[in-house]
């Protein structure tokens, strides 16, 4: 099985990558700038193992995606900046159809409160369903309006919006053509009474086609053919399509017939193609207006990597200057490598990184709510709040093992004016990751293997005249503070002589011994670096600045143990084992009366 990766940057300095596991549910990474990769995490669904993702960005701040699933429906799920998943809850909405099972979804945003699906039918024929801000999805009824054709049932539809007012369509044949349907604003399909226009070329039936559009009157479509060469045909406004007449120009190499090609411009005079070459490494070919494809000499440059035959890349330029690749490998992990203006492929010397990290432990603050603000006045503007999220871990008598780290992005994130009023907090400030966090067991505590103790605080603050680097400052030193507590009551053992009972005592009277040990570990923490914390926020910064904060503490232990420890209690610290939970706190001081809110998953 070889996943379809989607993947996108909704803005320049973020990146989403979305595919579906073996088991069935829709996976996601991200990347914000400053930041590593979160990691992979479920967002739901229950869908072909595989499947393509088609995602979209319409907005900065929003994403859709869309999966066809094992029943033959669409499924939508999407997101809004300061809100969780709408399917996180295996809830994905149905918006109708009867397709074959995983056909891949073709999504077009051609302005930002519109969308347009494709999919090709069980009977070959091209279906279509659309949405519009404030209404239903057409074809929500199982009502898909069919728009004709006769191809391989499921085959991929290439679909690019060149104008807000137009749509092209492209499909290969069950003959090997590849055939064309446009659409334009107050005018039927043109393809609609089964009349697609036939563009020429002989290519493997229902073979995945690339099409852009790097400036509005010109197309530019790529495939692989039966011979493993990739080829292309162009058209341009006045002009016919260049290979209608079987005469699709080859452009070199030698592939995987029907490879899918990944294409990007970056720029409206250049294009950049990639695709998967038989010995699993990544090739790339470029075209810049005035000169020869790079790669027509079958001369394709190899950029490393180790992957599945022909297996699908997905490619996004958040830069004129920039590149990111991902692809799925052998062992079903996403990899990706990058390149910059001026600099060789990251992953050249076959060095792709992996963006999907073990599984670990996320604190994720999704949005703030205004309670009760602050009126403006000079020098202040309490009504326009920011957070500083500082994430910490460390395990009893392991050397080296005390982590405080935190994004160290600081702004306002926006006008809070009137209770109830909302804030989305981005990634880069609110979103911390633990990979690898080991849960420990009685039995393995007994055995010798003490738990880790990892957390977070969040410091709500309001916007005044002191300078955010002043800031960025305090923090830095209020985590060198919180990492030396940390190294000597944690790492260094201060707190761990319950611990250090002989094996056979902890056995014997577990409920007391090991229960009250964690407990006591825990309590220490509160007394030791919790109320420290509070001095030295309010110490470090002007007293306008901080409103207040609040820690979660957990301790890396299972059932067998957490049974024994003291439930999630406030408001000052949460202890306990870790569990999935929601984050739903209030933060009061100087006035100003925040909530911030999300979520703690793993």
């Amino acid at each position: 099985m070889v996943n379809g990766i989607s993947a996108l940057a909704r803005v320049p300095e973020h990146l989403d990558v979305f595919w579906v596991e073996g088991d069935g549910r829709v996976t996601s990474s991200w990347w914000h700038h400053g930041l590593p990769w979160s990691g992979k995490f479920s967002v739901g669904g229950f869908f072909p193992a595989g499947a393509h993702v088609a995602s979209v960005s319409r907005m900065p701040d929003h994403l859709d995606l869309f999966v066809t699933g094992n029943d033959g429906r669409v499924y939508t799920s999407w997101w809004h900046e300061g809100q969780p998943w709408s399917g996180a809850g295996d809830n994905w909405a149905p918006i109708g159809g009867f397709f074959p099972p995983g056909a891949p979804v073709t999504v077009v945003s051609r302005t930002p409160d519109h969308l347009d699906l494709f999919v090709t039918g069980n009977d070959g024929r091209v279906y279509t369903s659309w949405w519009h801000e404030g209404q239903p999805w057409s074809g929500a009824a199982d009502n898909w309006a069919p728009i004709g054709g006769f191809f391989p049932a499921g085959a991929p539809v290439a679909a690019v919006s060149r104008t807000p007012d137009h749509l092209d369509l492209f499909i290969t044949g069950n003959d090997g053509r590849v055939y064309t349907s446009w659409w334009h604003e107050g005018l039927p399909w043109s393809g609609a009474a089964d009349s697609w226009a036939p563009i020429g070329g002989f290519f493997p039936p229902g073979a995945p086609l690339t099409a852009l559009a790097r400036v509005p009157d010109h197309l530019d479509v790529f495939v692989t053919g039966n011979d493993g060469r990739v080829y292309t045909s162009w058209w341009h406004e006045g002009l016919p399509w260049s290979g209608a007449a079987d005469s699709w120009a080859p452009i070199g190499g030698f592939f995987p017939a029907g490879a899918p090609v990944a294409a990007v411009s970056r720029t409206p005079d250049h294009l950049d193609l990639f695709i998967t070459g038989n010995d699993g490494r990544v090739y790339t070919s470029w075209w810049h207006e005035g000169q020869p494809w790079s790669g027509a000499g079958d001369n394709w440059a190899p950029i490393g990597g180790f992957f599945p035959p022909g297996a699908p890349i997905a490619a996004v330029a958040r830069f004129p200057d920039h590149l990111d690749l991902f692809v799925t490998g052998n062992d079903g992990r996403v990899y990706s490598s990058w390149w910059h203006e001026g600099q060789p492929w990251s992953g050249a010397a076959d060095n792709w990184f992996t963006i999907t990290v073990p599984a670990g432990v996320r604190f994720r603050i999704e949005r703030i709510v205004g309670e009760d603000v602050q009126e403006d006045g000079f020098g202040s503007n309490g009504d326009e709040p920011y957070l500083a999220f500082v994430g910490f871990r460390s395990r009893f008598r392991t050397a080296g093992s005390t982590q405080v780290f935190w994004g160290r992005d600081l702004h306002e994130l926006a006008d809070l004016d009137d209770p109830g009023d909302v804030a989305g907090v981005p990634p880069s400030m609110g979103e911390l990751f633990f990979p690898g966090v080991q849960v420990v067991s009685r039995d393995a505590l007994i055995g010798g293997t003490f738990p880790e103790v990892f957390g977070a605080f969040v410091v709500a603050m309001e916007s005044d005249a002191t300078p955010f680097h002043e800031i960025r400052g305090q923090i830095d030193e209020l985590m060198g503070a919180l990492h030396r507590e940390l190294a000597r009551l944690v790492e260094g053992g201060e707190l761990v002589s319950d611990l250090l009972a002989p094996p056979e005592v902890i056995a014997n009277e577990v409920g007391t011994n090991l229960g009250g040990a964690v407990r006591n570990v825990i309590g220490a923490l509160q007394v030791s670096v919790w109320e420290a914390l509070s001095i030295w926020l309010r110490s470090f910064t002007d007293p306008d600045d901080v409103i207040g904060f609040y820690a979660y503490v957990f301790a890396g232990v299972d059932d067998s143990l957490g049974r024994l420890l003291p439930p999630l209690s406030g408001p000052q610290l949460s202890v306990g084992p870790y569990r999935p939970q929601p984050v739903d706190v209030a933060i009061a001081g100087d006035g100003a009366r925040y909530r911030i809110q999300g979520t703690i998953s793993g």
